[in-house]
């Protein structure tokens, strides 16, 4: 597709703003506070769709993976835990959906940080693994340009509360992830 097309595809999406800037369609998003930017060369479909809440939304699909705007948020598809975790061995979520919402990760992260911050017991295993499945889905929305910066502010919270370490190996080494938590930390 051209930024053209990308551009008319979002034209009836009420409430969002379109722009196009040095070949790339950026699609903000009030609701969430954020925007995506999509590169028209990595489409390889779109179709209007309906949001389960009946607003119409645009789904398109980036180098193989979906990405779907509404008016009220931005469904994406969370990353393999593989693309975070610097380790030899597969690591998997048995629960991890294949989509998630903005607004969900951002209230997961939250939820998870508050539940690490509570007094008492906790089970660091069962932390860890939300911590890693809400890191994956951070990562993925940063890949489509979009800067979730208030969950990674809620998942740095989760993880300082269990000691700064997590039953998991080393994360790998990410400039964009870096770059949010140094913005996080300035908020």
């Amino acid at each position: 597709m051209d930024v053209v097309e990308v551009s008319q595809a979002l034209e009836e999406m009420p409430g969002v703003q379109v722009a196009v800037a040095a070949g790339q369609v950026s699609v903000y998003v009030p609701a969430i506070e954020d925007a995506v930017h999509i590169d028209p060369a990595a489409v390889t479909g779109c179709r209007r769709i309906q949001a389960p809440n009946g607003d119409p939304a645009v789904q398109f699909v980036l180098n193989d993976a979906p990405l779907i705007i509404a008016p009220g948020d931005v469904v994406f598809e969370p990353v393999d835990t593989g693309a975070v975790l610097d380790s030899t061995m597969a690591y998997r979520i048995t629960n991890a959906p294949e989509l998630v919402a903005y607004t969900e990760m951002e209230r997961d992260a939250e939820t998870t940080a508050r539940n690490c911050e509570r007094p008492g017991p906790i089970n660091v295993d069962s932390a860890a693994a939300t911590l890693l499945a809400v890191r994956c889905c951070i990562v993925a929305a940063a890949r489509v340009g979009l800067r979730p910066v208030r969950s990674v502010a809620w998942w740095q919270r989760g993880f300082t509360a269990l000691g700064g370490e997590l039953p998991l190996p080393p994360f790998r080494t990410d400039p964009v992830w870096d770059e949010l938590t140094r913005e996080a930390s300035s908020r």
